[in-house]
């Protein structure tokens, strides 16, 4: 049923609304993120900034604005097509274009993928993505990384 799926043409029109949905997501919290940095008061913050508690009781590690960014701005690249995502196949600065794969939606096979002749439209040269920004992150939210996406979201 997973291959049945992924093997299907996605919609061109819903994947460029989810590429723009998520390109909107990391504007507003680059938004979000300068606007908290200048808050003084410490009165029932759901997102505290460094020099604030959170009102939930959640440990909010001081550095997580600027740490989170560091994440999406990452995701940014990736959407954009400046930074590429690794893959097993191709040797030195080349990777995979998630942008492209974005604006020119194909079927998904997945054992193509693995032989690689199904990532082929999707490869070329450039600077790839590091794990350096998500493993601090991960660091800096002990272990605690999908909660603390899914609460900064």
């Amino acid at each position: 049923m997973v291959l049945d799926t992924l093997n299907q043409t996605p919609n061109t029109a819903h994947m460029a609304r989810a590429k723009q949905h998520l390109r909107d997501m990391v504007a507003l919290n680059r938004e979000f993120w300068t606007r908290v940095a200048t808050e003084t008061d410490n009165n029932h913050e759901w997102l505290p900034n460094d020099a604030q508690h959170s009102a939930l009781g959640l440990p909010v590690p001081p550095g997580t604005g600027t740490a989170w960014l560091a994440v999406l701005d990452d995701l940014d690249a990736l959407l954009t097509g400046q930074k590429l995502v690794p893959y097993w196949r191709v040797s030195g600065s080349g990777g995979v274009d998630i942008s492209a794969m974005f604006d020119d939606p194909r079927p998904i096979d997945l054992m193509g993928w693995v032989q690689g002749w199904a990532a082929l439209p999707y490869l070329k040269q450039g600077p790839l993505v590091s794990t350096d920004s998500l493993n601090a992150f991960d660091t800096l939210m002990s272990g605690q990384t999908m909660l603390f996406a899914l609460y900064l979201n």
